[in-house]
């Protein structure tokens, strides 16, 4: 088959790696602003002979005259950050698949990891959905899920996700492959489910109305791509690794928020406090909160 692979870094190169032993023709797009960015997925396509290309805005008219060109069998997207127009999926002979890292119809959106950890969920997984004019939406071609652990963080969860991959691509790629009509059953997403909203700073607080299970929630689930947030002395300050803390009830604050104990700081919460073990001082160093607290609290 023809395949045009809509991707970035992460699932990318999984679904590249996929693709390259079922001996297809493929042609690789990146989001424009990431070209030449993410060399890795230059790298992998160009060892397998295939062409890396930046994909324009998905409106814009020079893509579908591209696409046409090609005459692609099937479009592929993997976490791509657009939605696709249906005149660009009219382009391909079977349309589109899209690679969802959760169980849909939850979590639909932007960043699905992160908000299976926040959310506390027990159960994620991966879907491939065929995609319409609606995002996420389209009918699930297939699926596998995932438990969701207590100490699993956005990055671990995200990892589970590219781990069934190879598997659920390769099966849904087979019934493509097999007949000019795919033989994969279609089964339509029910109108109710979740969505998984943009990530913006506030989400990714700390502020003392959290309950302390809520703050290490978001402490896992921004770990390691965002960082939950607070403010300590006036410095912006992510933590990265935090724990609650079971020690007496009764804890003075040094300063709003913030005590000292025993050679670190707790932050707290509307419940009580929970005790940050890695943080990063502004955008600058990673550092064990003891030390942290030694250079920059305990001098206050």
């Amino acid at each position: 088959m023809k395949i045009c692979l809509f991707c970035q870094q992460g699932m990318g190169e999984v679904c590249l790696e996929t693709l390259a032993g079922r001996r297809h023709e493929v042609v690789v797009f990146v989001p424009a602003a990431q070209f030449g960015v993410s060399t890795s997925l230059g790298v992998l396509a160009e060892s397998k002979g295939w062409q890396v290309l930046p994909a324009p805005t998905l409106t814009e008219a020079v893509l579908a005259e591209s696409l046409t060109a090609f005459a692609p069998d099937l479009l592929v997207s993997a976490t791509y950050p657009e939605r696709f127009p249906i005149h660009v999926l009219r382009c391909a002979r079977f349309g589109g698949i899209n690679l969802h890292p959760s169980l849909l119809p939850e979590l639909r959106g932007q960043d699905p990891c992160f908000w299976a950890v926040r959310r506390g969920l027990r159960r994620s997984g991966l879907t491939i959905h065929r995609m319409d004019e609606q995002f996420d939406r389209g009918p699930v071609l297939a699926a596998a899920a995932f438990e969701v652990e207590d100490d699993d963080c956005g990055g671990s969860v995200y990892l589970k996700a590219l781990g069934l991959v190879p598997g659920l691509l390769a099966l849904v790629l087979e019934a493509f492959e097999g007949e000019d009509r795919p033989g994969l059953l279609e089964v339509e997403q029910p109108g109710e489910g979740s969505t998984a909203p943009r990530i913006t700073s506030q989400r990714l607080r700390l502020h003392p109305e959290l309950t302390v299970a809520s703050a290490l929630r978001l402490v896992r689930a921004a770990n390691p791509f965002y960082g939950a947030w607070t403010v300590v002395q006036g410095r912006l300050l992510k933590v990265w690794q935090a724990r609650a803390y079971l020690g007496p009830e009764e804890v003075p604050e040094r300063m709003p928020g913030v005590a000292l104990l025993n050679g670190t700081f707790l932050l707290k919460c509307r419940n009580g406090w929970i005790a940050p073990e890695i943080v990063q001082h502004a955008q600058y160093q990673v550092l064990d909160a003891e030390l942290y607290c030694r250079k920059y609290v305990e001098k206050a």
